[in-house]
Parts: C-alpha cells; structure tokens; sequence
C-alpha cells in the first residue's frame, strides 16, 4: 500500500481541541486564515487579482509561518500562471529556495518551473481567461464567433449569453417530459444553430436542432435502438460526429457520422460497452479524431471519412482522450494520465497520422472536455463540486450550537467528504477523491494520507481499539462489501464480500460488536440477486460476521420489512436501531426508534412525505441524541439541515450551517466520542465555468 506524509496547516477548527494557544500558534493560525481567504478567491470565486493580493499581503505579514508562506508563494505563482505573466517563473523559483524544507510545494513548483522551461520562452504569454461562471451553466459552449456562450438553464432550458453585454436569453425551452434535459450541446458553424441530444432517463434520445434567433427546435433523427449524442459539427455544416448509444441503459457503443440533409447516421466504429469517448472533426473535415479503449488501453485514432481508413495516433498504457485539433490541423490537444496526473499534452500530425513525439503542454490540466476555435483558442468546461469535512459545535444538554463551521481540511479543498471520529477522539478520517483514505491527527495538524486498494469508499468505521478501520463499500472490480484496513500492517482484507454490482440494496454495514470481535451488518436476502432488489421482495437479517474466522451468526431475520435500508443505525450499546420509515397508507415519512429485544417502536419524528423526508440518522455516543437530516421538498431545489433530537423527544434543535448545505445522501457524520461535536460534509454547491486558453502551444514547436 502506498502512503504519503503531508504535514499541512494547522486547522482553525482545532483552536477548540488544543490548550490555549502561545502568540506563534496565534500567527499560524491567523496565516491559515488568511491562506484560506485566498485560496477561496482563488479556486471558488475565480478572482486572481484579489488572490494576488491575499497572498502577497500573507507573505508580508507572517513570513515565519512556512507552511502557510510557501502555499501562499506557490499559489503566487500559479495565479501569474493563469494570467499568462512572467512573473510566475520568479514566484515558483522562490520556493525552491525559501522553503525547501516543505516537500510538496517545492515540488510542484519545480514541475511548473519545468513546464516554463520546455517552452523555451515562446510561449510566455499563454494566458487563460474565464468567460463564464454559473451555478447553473455547466456545458457552456463558445459560440463561433467567441460573442456568445450557450449553455443549460436552472429549469434545463438552453440559455444564451451575450459576453459583451452579459444579457442572457432563453432559445429553447423545455418540459415535454418530466426530468428531461438536454446534453452535448454543438454550434452550427454560422453560429445560428445548436445540435444538441434530447432525452430523459429510460427514454428515447433524439438529435435535434435548435435555431438560436426563433428558438424553434426540430427534431432530425430519432431511433428507439440507438441514441446519437452530438460531438462536433463539420466546417462546411453538413454533418455531425456523434458518440452512439444503445439500449434501454444507454451502452456506448461507439461513433457515427449524421448526415444532415439526407438524415442519415453512418457508424465507423462499433464498440460493445466499456466507458464512452470524445470525437472531433479536423478543421477541413476529412478526419475525425476520437478516444476508444483498445487491447486494454484508451488511446487516440483518426478516422478518415473519404477513405475509411482508421489510424492509431498514440499508444500508451496510460489513458488519453477528449482531444480536439489544433486550428491549423497541425496537432492534436488531448487529456492524458501518463505522468500520474491529468495533464494537457499535444502530438504533431500530418496528413492525418502521426508526426512526431506527444509533448507535454500544461500539467494539471484535468480530464476535460474542449474545442478549438476558429482563432486557435482552446476553450474548456470546468466543474467545480466544492465538499470539504467541517466540525459543529453541539452542547449534550440541549443541542444547541452556534452554528459555526470549522473547516478542518488544510489542503486539496472542494475534495472531502465521509469523516469519521476515532474512538479515542485525536482524529477524524475522511475520504479524498472518493478513494483516498485520509487521517488527521487534531493535535498537531499531522494528515496521513492511504490508497488503501478501494475504488470508492462510501462509509467508514473505526475498529474499538483504533487499531483498523472497516471500509464499504466497492472494493475490487464488481466486487462490494465491506473491507477491513489495518493501519499497523498497511494491508486491506475482506470481512464480507458479495459478487454484485448492486452493493447497498443488498448490504448495509452497521459498525462494531461491542467487544470488537465482530462486524454487524444487515444482509438483504433477495430470490435473484441479478435482478434489481426493489423489485422483489426483500427480507432483512441482522448478522455478526467474525473479523478473525469470517463466521457469520444470524442475530435476528425478517428484523423489520419497513426499514428504509439508507437510513439505520445501531445504538451505541447495541439495543435498539433508529431508522427512516415511509408510510405510504399515511403517506407520512417517520423517524423511528426500535428496541431489537421487544420491538417496541417509537416515532421521534412524523411528517409529510411530500413535503419532506429524513436522511441518515446518527446516534450521540451516550445514546441520548440522534443526529439527523432534514429535507424540505417544497422548495427547488430541495433544502437540507441538520437536525439534532432527544430521544426522549423533549427536544430538538436545528444546527445552522452558514452558507453551506449540508450533504445529504452519499456522506455519512459522525459524532465526537465526548458528544459536544459534529463533523460533517458541507459543500458550497457545484459551479459550471467556461474557460478559454490561448498561445498554449509553443512558437517554436508550431513551426516544425
């Protein structure tokens, strides 16, 4: 197992955790405050002027604060990064030399030094501007004449806005089905028409045309077997690469040419399954350059219309992908992992094959999606999900809390999620992109960072003596269940593996027996696991599995069929299970509390369940509390709080989180073990942005 040591800044939160602290911890902590302003400026609100100036102004005020400083020195330099100054050579060479005791900076700053360098200069005035920023405005696309940027609305309408004046107009309208959308949007050209693929889930996807003046949209191809998605729209406007699906579930199935006055798709490469590509068409229209997974590997291939004939432009074991030509035909941009990360790289081309080596052209790019424009800009989406772990203070006695996040991630931010409390309460861990397993100790700030083997960790427990952590729920490829992961040997083992793809249905992981010897859960005992669990009938089991031996004990079966299996959770002693139940006679939506002996069951909570519904209750260490989330569905979109209540029913509170919302659904809380605190995942919504990049390829490369 790979680990890595990052010693990052002293989180704000732990100001309630330590001893008062000394006037070098109070700097310390006034330059993580700082640093945090600055990169919210900087990665959130996309104001790199202003973050210029935050660092600038960290730099000046707490120059012996070295971890904060040399963030702030390296930001510093990716912010005159962005805007294409030189400035940006000078800042990363400074922490080389200032700070070369924290590794991780120094180290990214000699990869942008690199990338600097192996463009010997040419391409100094690289630059990237933003040119549009929407909560709602992901997809956006560049019109032709770089004025306009269409994009999907709040209400999934195609919205148009106008980047001179900034007015935004609605072309096409939408609500012929519930929950349909529209995706892929492509301009026509002349820039008059958007192509785009209409749909809703489960059903038919049709291309369509959407006339950008009157607004009216007409359908052009509709087949209940195959389903086009709009990639690239030909130079002369007479036809449409598409990536092709089928069948009810949407399989990729590979790439097609839609002939728009005959009304004809042709596919030239057919594909069973697998992850679905990009296709573009080369700025004269004779090739089209595409992605497809091939003997193991995503790679990229150029298809000549004319002759059909089908070239392999690179051969890596790593992946690439999402690649567009250059305007002059001369190069393929494409996305590729081959150094660890996503970067942006460039491979020559002529006469639609290959000449000469891929070059790197911008590291840390990401696996984005682009298009050229006519004047040589590469322009990108960018979709930012900003989820990070907070604690909330909470008093036992009564629930209240002053409503106060504290942000206890240092580093990575917008990445976080699924935190979870030690048992002897010195550290929370939490996952980091989903699969990364992070511990922070609260005391001196230390992250420990585990790829433990998981492709996705959706719920964590820690064992009794802290010793391990139990892990659910996608472990090995089609394999689910919950995984332990001792952190004394580094290595992950199976307590309880199912062969299905359907994992939480069938499987709900429950946490520790009270010796720490067993692992509970409840197993979901369906006639056919291939088929979908709601669709049959379901028959719980509480089982303890024995970490050492694996032999399962059945504790109690047919426990309660109205459980919503989201939404349980075993008492501290192992007594009684709160859980959501729906009423559907009532149509009411309950939290319940059960005492597994004698099944008496209590209703804490009763509302309508078309007005609200309950998430993922949480039990306080001393059993006096459950933690819960509340959904109000009669605002769109749906608002979220946490709520804390006796179990008693003498009260209940609700805990305000600021500007955040709670997340709801896929992230589970924990409680402090003292039970005077919360950590959470709170997120500040996703955001769509459109970028355009110019003068990224080197002068002295375009001229070979």
């Amino acid at each position: 197992m790979k680990k890595s040591m990052i010693l990052p800044l002293l989180a704000l939160a732990l100001s309630i955790v330590l001893s008062p602290p000394d006037t070098a911890a109070q700097k310390s902590q006034s330059a993580d405050v700082l640093l945090g302003a600055a990169l919210h400026q900087e990665e959130v609100e996309g104001n790199i002027e202003a973050a210029i100036k935050s660092y600038q102004k960290l730099l000046a005020e707490f120059p012996g604060s070295r971890l904060p400083a040399a963030q702030a020195q390296l930001h510093l330099g990716i912010c005159y990064e962005k805007l294409g100054l030189k400035q940006a050579q000078e800042a990363f060479q400074k922490v080389v030399e200032n700070y070369p005791e924290q590794s991780e900076a120094v180290k990214v700053a000699r990869t942008r030094l690199a990338l600097i360098a192996g463009k010997n200069g040419e391409a100094s005035n690289q630059r990237s501007v933003k040119l549009l920023l929407s909560g709602t405005g992901s997809g956006g696309k560049l019109s032709p004449d770089e004025t306009q940027v269409v994009y999907r609305g709040g209400e999934g309408n195609l919205l148009v806005k106008d980047l001179k004046t900034g007015i935004v107009k609605t072309v096409v309208k939408f609500g012929e089905r519930e929950g349909d959308y529209a995706v892929d949007l492509v301009w026509s050209p002349d820039g008059k028409q958007v192509v785009y693929t209409y749909g809703a889930p489960m059903l038919v996807h049709d291309l369509r045309i959407g006339n950008i003046e009157s607004g009216e949209s007409r359908i052009i191809y509709s087949n209940p077997l195959t389903y086009p998605f709009a990639q690239d729209w030909s130079a002369d406007g007479k036809s449409v690469v598409c990536m092709l699906r089928k069948g009810s579930n949407g399989t990729f199935a590979g790439y097609g040419v839609f002939d728009i006055e005959t009304r004809k798709l042709g596919q030239f490469v057919a594909a069973e399954g697998g992850e679905a590509g990009v296709a573009s068409f080369s700025p004269d229209g004779k090739s089209i350059v595409y992605d497809l997974i091939e003997k193991g590997n995503r790679d990229l291939f150029a298809y000549s219309v004319a002759t059909g004939e089908k070239t392999r432009l690179t051969d890596s074991p790593a992946e690439d992908g999402k690649a567009a030509w250059s305007r002059d035909g001369k190069y393929v941009v494409f996305s590729s992992n081959r150094r660890g990360s996503w970067d942006l790289w460039a491979v020559p081309i002529r006469n639609a094959k290959t000449a000469g080596e891929p070059f790197l052209v911008q590291g840390d790019f990401g696996n984005k999606s682009k298009k050229m424009t006519r004047t040589g800009k590469l322009v990108y989406n960018v979709s930012i999900v900003m989820n990070d772990v907070y604690t909330l203070d909470v008093n036992p006695m009564t629930g209240e809390s002053p409503g106060v996040p504290k942000l206890i991630t240092t580093s990575h931010y917008g990445k976080h999620n699924t935190p979870a409390w030690s048992p002897d309460g010195k550290k929370i861990a939490y996952v980091r992109n989903s699969d990364l397993l992070c511990v922070r100790t609260l005391e001196d700030g230390r992250e420990e960072c585990i790829e433990t083997g998981m492709n996705w960790i959706a719920w964590m427990s820690w064992s009794p003596d802290g010793k391990s952590i139990a892990l659910s729920s996608v472990g090995q490829p089609a394999k689910s269940g919950v995984y332990l992961y001792s952190f004394e040997s580094g290595k992950l083992s199976t307590i309880f593996e199912s062969d299905t793809l359907i994992p939480s249905p069938l499987l709900r992981p429950l946490g520790w027996s009270l010796n720490g010897k067993e692992f509970l859960c409840l197993r979901y005992m369906v006639k056919d696991e291939q088929k979908n669990p709601f669709d049959q009938e379901v028959n719980p089991e509480l089982i303890a599995i024995d970490v050492r031996t694996k032999e399962k004990r059945i504790l109690e079966r047919s426990v309660n069929r109205g459980w919503d299996i989201a939404m349980m959770q075993l008492s501290p002693d192992r007594t009684r299970m709160a859980y959501g139940q729906s009423d559907s006679v009532k149509k009411e939506i309950k939290l319940v509390v059960s005492d597994l002996k004698d099944q008496e069951k209590r209703a804490l909570v009763t509302l309508s369940e078309d007005k609200a519904y309950i998430l993922s209750p949480i039990w306080s260490p001393d059993g006096r509390m459950i933690e819960y989330h509340f959904v109000d569905r009669t605002v769109k979109p749906n608002k979220a709080e946490v709520r804390v209540i006796a179990v008693d029913g003498s009260w209940e509170k609700t805990i305000k989180t600021g500007k955040l919302d709670i997340l709801t659904g896929r992230s589970q809380d924990a409680w402090s073990p003292d039970g005077t605190k919360l950590a959470v995942t709170l997120s500040s919504g996703p955001t769509g942005e459109l970028w355009a990049m110019e003068n990224f390829l080197p002068t002295a490369k375009a001229g070979k």
